[in-house]
């Protein structure tokens, strides 16, 4: 760990939220009827409360977006403006965090 480095708040990001995703991807061309068939078998062990017990324990919130949703999520287009202000500022912040401890 690196004491020296700032956390996030400290770095002057105190309203970030941060996201991460995962997905099941299948080969292009595969057909619907698979698709929808992985798509339910991933709905029901996510359902399960043993998967549900694994991700409560990491701090992790089970994803509840449909096949459409994850999709469409993906295409939207950040705030104008925003994305450029967010690499600018992580810019800084990893230049510092470089400064302040080697890896």
């Amino acid at each position: 760990m690196c004491p020296e480095v700032p956390t996030v708040i400290e770095a002057g990001f105190p309203s970030l939220v941060s996201s991460n995703w995962w997905a099941v991807a299948a080969p292009k061309g595969t057909p619907d009827q698979i698709l929808q068939l992985l798509n339910q078998a991933l709905i029901e062990a996510l359902g399960s409360s043993a998967v549900a017990e694994q991700y409560a324990a990491v701090g992790v919130q089970v994803p509840t977006q449909t096949r459409e949703q994850f999709i469409a999520s993906l295409v939207q287009k950040p705030q104008a403006g925003r994305s450029q202000q967010i690499s600018a500022r992580m810019s800084a912040f990893r230049s510092k965090a470089d400064s302040l401890c080697s890896l």
